[in-house]
């Protein structure tokens, strides 16, 4: 496989999911045993889907903008921006209309042209600031213990 074939894995899936079309490229591009975790919390695929379906339904607008890549060892490395603003619920939070935009860190390794883990850091304390769900100054203190 050559070095570039991994990239275009996660980046086809960063598509998908930027066309809502995650469900369709899942089979496809993402293992059944995917181990999935999001800022230290794991699942699996059917938890990977989930969080993606609710994103869309809390933040209808969102997109991820691919801002780097590489691949080190096995993995695949991607600093992404996600936007969005805030018009459906979020959990049991009422829409604020508010707009955010964020970084993700992405790793994920790819065997055999298929996604077998996903690893992301999102910067959810600057989400939290941006939507009006965190005071500014809560967030400033916390960041600069």
């Amino acid at each position: 496989m050559s070095a570039e074939q991994p990239q275009n894995v996660v980046r086809t899936m960063i598509d998908a999911f930027n066309a809502r079309q995650y469900d369709a490229l899942a089979g496809t591009l993402v293992s059944p045993d995917l181990i999935y975790t999001q800022n230290g919390n794991t699942g699996g695929r059917a938890k990977w889907l989930q969080d993606f379906r609710n994103c869309a339904v809390s933040f209808p607008d969102v997109h991820l903008t691919v801002k780097s890549q590489e691949i080190v060892d096995d993995q695949v490395i991607t600093e992404l921006a996600i936007a969005g603003t805030h018009l459906g619920p979020l959990g049991e939070m009422a829409p604020t209309g508010k707009s955010f935009n964020v970084d993700i860190h992405l790793t994920c390794h790819v065997k055999d042209g298929i996604i077998v883990d996903w690893v992301e850091q999102v910067d959810e304390m600057a989400m939290a600031r941006q939507l009006g769900l965190m005071p500014s100054d809560v967030a400033d203190t916390i960041a600069n213990r």
